[in-house]
């Protein structure tokens, strides 16, 4: 699934747009949301102590408010997990792929990030001279090149194969150029790099 940053820019508000009807669930799922996200042990173990199912976000909030979750924090995080739940009530499946922007509401599931966006810092940096231009050249052919190495992997994935590729993404983050602003976009795709691979797609499955 490929998704791009618009006006209401909320996980609650994308969630709510991949229902098919609004239900808000605590179960297991939306439990295990709540806690990877930081929500409160008390406010989860509350709202375990009495999982609902309701399709009224009026109702939801009634529910939350008897439970004592009324920070701003504790109710978004808990009306997200109660999203997913309803979700996976719905059918939907977590380790569905999502390609991204890199927008913090589309940090979910299995999250990808969308190589075009992440390459576009280096297309607004500014060389002070021919050295920095050709350093961001560089890069950019290099950052494409890691691109095609992973589709290729992807393809037929193989361990030599890609004991080479991290060898080559660690060799490309690590560099260190005269470019200063250059050498911060490199850092920062090395904290990026689960996302750029899983934004290159999943494996081909094995031919039965």
């Amino acid at each position: 699934m490929i998704v791009h940053n618009h006006v209401k820019n909320t996980t609650v508000n994308f969630l709510e747009l991949l229902q098919i009807e609004r239900r808000y669930e605590v179960n297991a799922q939306a439990l295990a949301y709540m806690a990877e996200r930081g929500l409160a042990a008390g406010h989860r173990e509350r709202l375990a102590a009495r999982p609902v199912v309701v399709t009224d976000p009026k109702d939801w909030a009634a529910h939350l408010r008897r439970n004592l979750v009324d920070s701003r924090r504790a109710v978004t995080l808990a009306t997200e997990g109660a999203l997913i739940g309803g979700l996976v009530a719905q059918g939907f499946n977590l380790e569905m792929s999502l390609l991204s922007d890199d927008a913090g509401q589309f940090d979910l599931f299995v999250h990808g990030l969308c190589w075009v966006h992440a390459e576009r810092p280096l297309q607004h940096l500014l060389p002070l001279n021919e050295s920095d231009r050709q350093a961001i050249a560089g890069v950019r052919e290099q950052i494409w090149g890691r691109y095609r190495d992973l589709k290729t992997y992807r393809q037929a994935p193989d361990p030599a194969a890609k004991a080479d590729m991290t060898g080559r993404f660690e060799a490309l983050y690590t560099t260190a150029t005269s470019c200063e602003p250059l050498n911060q976009v490199l850092r920062r795709f090395q904290h990026q790099q689960a996302e750029l691979v899983a934004g290159a797609g999943p494996p081909r499955p094995a031919a039965s």
